[in-house]
């Protein structure tokens, strides 16, 4: 049985944490799941199945981490074909 948490914002849009028996959390925004969290303890986000800790599925070509106003951190992205 899934157990589903929902907010509706004043615009119309909104959000839902969903899980089941399977331990899995899918956190949607939309009726689009946009970020996973498994029983492995993965996130995903663009992914519902997740093979790393940290697995970002995106057609953006950068991802950015920001320590300050403009101290930037250097990520390794790993682009493979689909």
């Amino acid at each position: 049985m899934a157990t589903t948490l929902n907010a509706i914002t004043s615009a119309g849009g909104g959000f839902a944490v969903t899980g089941d028996s399977s331990g899995i959390l899918a956190f949607q925004s939309a009726g689009s799941t946009k970020m996973t969290l498994d029983t492995s303890g993965n996130l995903g986000i663009g992914t519902s199945s997740p093979g790393y800790k940290l697995e970002v599925n995106s057609v953006s070509q950068a991802i950015v981490a920001r320590s300050g106003a403009s101290n930037f951190c250097e990520i390794a992205v790993d682009r493979k074909s689909t």
